[in-house]
């Protein structure tokens, strides 16, 4: 099970961010695909998150990418463990608490920027590059009309932008 579920986690990433680059890499020695482990869903039968930077340096990854659950683990944690692992982390996800993400719902966007700050103080620690803002979605007894659309995407496109213009000061990338 472990090996089959690993086939189908695995994350393509690679130094360029442009559309279409990942297909024609297979093709080109030039520019080679790059995978790395993602440790929200690999080996997430063990809590431990050492013993799961350990895992993925076993089955040959040198970078890892977690979801969510890596704010669970204080960072100084993940820090240690790391000093010892030299994984190169090439992605978070944007800390969202208990929802599927923040940036599109209407009122709160301070919510969003306090999550914002959790989440670049982990990059910023472990070295990561890459943050996932979660859009979020409609709550379910959302009435979905075009004006409740249009508050959505105008909430979205103003907290990305937030996002983006704050996390362009660290080099980080923001990826939604």
């Amino acid at each position: 099970y472990d090996s089959y579920f690993l086939l189908y986690s695995l994350i393509c990433y690679s130094e360029m961010a442009a559309p279409g680059y990942i297909s024609k890499s297979v093709f080109s020695p030039n520019l080679p695909l790059r995978f790395s482990a993602n440790l929200s869903f690999l080996f997430s039968q063990i809590e431990d998150p050492g013993q799961r930077y350990n895992l993925a340096k076993q089955a040959g990854f040198t970078s890892v990418e977690w979801g969510n659950d890596i704010y669970q683990y204080p960072i100084h944690d993940l820090v240690e463990i790391n000093k010892d692992n030299h994984f190169e982390h090439v992605l978070i996800n944007m800390f969202t608490g208990k929802t599927k993400g923040l940036a599109c719902v209407p009122g709160r966007s301070e919510e969003f920027k306090q999550c914002l700050e959790l989440s670049i103080e982990y990059c910023k620690n472990l070295k990561c590059k890459r943050l996932h803002i979660l859009a979020g979605q409609y709550s379910e007894d959302t009435d979905i009309t075009q004006e409740t659309k249009k508050t959505y995407h105008d909430t979205f496109i103003n907290n990305v932008t937030f996002a983006s213009e704050r996390l362009a000061l660290l080099w980080i990338l923001s990826k939604s």
